[in-house]
């Protein structure tokens, strides 16, 4: 039969947690397809639950094959990824992993050449999962920085990672 086949997954955020996030497709053949257009965010209430419903294509096979949730799992390990763009101007990303049966204080920090901070990005508490945070390129005070190299460093436990970016203007 030609009915399309949905899933649901439940994911469960603390209060006031903002996300972005994209659907995939996958095929028989294990090809993937990104949902089209910009990513969907959601912010969690303060307090209580909150719910968002998106629908995007069909899904055919057995939805109780666990291969097919395999791009979906949470991350094996902590990880940090290069900015995207790289070099950028106004506004890069930065993704990161906490993997599964992790909840950690996680810092995200931007530092300049000299080793000052410029820009605390994530100072707060995360479960497992695959993140990405915008930087506009701005400092702690809201100040657009100067164009040049910068370094990020990423914290969480006993892991830590850190690499360049450049700016420019």
């Amino acid at each position: 039969s030609s009915y399309p086949t949905w899933k649901v997954f439940d994911v469960y955020l603390p209060p006031s947690t903002s996300i972005e996030y994209k659907f995939i497709k996958k095929d028989g053949s294990g090809n993937v397809t990104w949902e089209s257009g910009g990513n969907h965010s959601y912010t969690t209430p303060a307090s209580g639950t909150g719910s968002v419903t998106n629908t995007w294509g069909t899904a055919k096979g057995n939805t109780d094959d666990p291969r097919e949730n395999e791009i979906a799992a949470l991350p094996e390990q902590f990880n940090l990824y290069q900015n995207y763009p790289n070099p950028f101007n106004p506004e890069t990303f930065i993704a990161y992993d906490v993997p599964r049966g992790e909840t950690v204080a996680v810092r995200l920090v931007i530092y300049n050449a000299m080793g000052q901070i410029v820009r605390t990005l994530v100072a707060a508490e995360r479960g497992p999962g695959a993140y990405r945070v915008r930087w506009d390129g701005r400092n702690d005070l809201g100040e657009s920085v100067t164009a040049g190299v910068y370094l990020y460093r990423f914290t969480a436990g006993d892991f830590a990672s850190e690499k360049k970016l450049l700016i420019l203007r």
